[in-house]
């Protein structure tokens, strides 16, 4: 027969040393991370209070800067916008810009009139027919002053056609627009 072994005594250390960890964890979750984790939260409050949005989901839309020159230089507010637009005002001062940039590059003047101001919602638009006599070179330098001129300008629609003597005859519909200006914001 065979001898009865004794049994085994069981050791308790790995339920202890699970118990250990478990504590351990837990005071550097209470102590150090949850401490951090409340700064964090704090710091990005106040990053979006002060406009900053670390959610791409939340960033707002920023205009450039030299976008908002552009649109600020060319608005007015509603309605003054409005009353210049009915007036004639805006398109006499469109035929007066156009007609000082034609004088400076020594164009001749067939014919300058205003056209249609047209106000949307947001922004009016006024324009001016004018037919020239000119070289291609002051065409060019007319373009190059309109784009550098710090208004919004569209050249509509434009046919040059040539002559024997090398100067050309232009027709052209010119436009610009204004930006109604509001009383909110961002």
């Amino acid at each position: 027969m065979s001898t009865p072994v004794p049994p085994r005594k069981r050791r308790p250390w790995p339920l202890v040393a699970a118990t250990a960890v478990l504590v351990l964890f837990t005071l550097f979750n209470l102590t150090v991370f949850r401490a951090a984790a409340g700064r964090y939260r704090v710091a990005t409050k106040n990053a979006e209070a002060l406009g900053f949005a670390l959610d791409p989901s939340k960033a707002q839309e920023l205009v450039p800067p030299r976008a908002y020159a552009l649109l600020s230089r060319n608005s007015l507010p509603a309605p003054e916008l409005t009353q210049r637009a009915n007036s004639g005002a805006l398109a006499s001062e469109l035929v007066t810009d156009v007609t000082r940039l034609v004088v400076k590059h020594g164009m001749e003047v067939v014919l300058i009139e205003p056209g249609v101001t047209s106000e949307e919602t947001h922004w009016a638009r006024t324009q001016a027919h004018l037919r020239l006599t000119c070289s291609y070179a002051q065409f060019v330098a007319l373009l190059d002053d309109l784009a550098r001129s710090g208004q919004i300008v569209t050249i509509e629609k434009f046919n040059l056609s040539g002559r024997e003597s090398g100067l050309r005859d232009l027709d052209m519909w010119v436009s610009r627009l204004v930006v109604k200006q509001s009383g909110k914001r961002a």
